[in-house]
C-alpha cells in the first residue's frame, strides 16, 4: 500500500524475551521475539535464543 509521503509513518517494534532453561531458578538462556509494524501492517518477525 503506497503512502502519502508528507505524512510520518507509524513504527511500532514489540519485543519479547522469556527466561529459558532454568537451573535452580537462574535462566541458562533466553528466548527471545520481535516483530516490526508499520502504520499498523505487520513487516517483519523474528525468532532467536540467546545463551550465555
Amino acid at each position: 500500500m503506497a503512502r502519502d509521503r508528507a505524512r510520518r509513518a507509524r513504527l511500532t517494534l514489540d519485543l519479547d524475551l522469556t527466561p529459558a532453561d532454568v537451573v535452580q531458578g537462574v535462566p541458562r538462556s533466553m528466548d527471545c521475539g520481535a516483530s516490526i509494524s508499520i502504520d499498523d501492517e505487520e513487516c517483519g518477525t523474528v525468532r532467536a535464543r540467546w545463551c550465555s
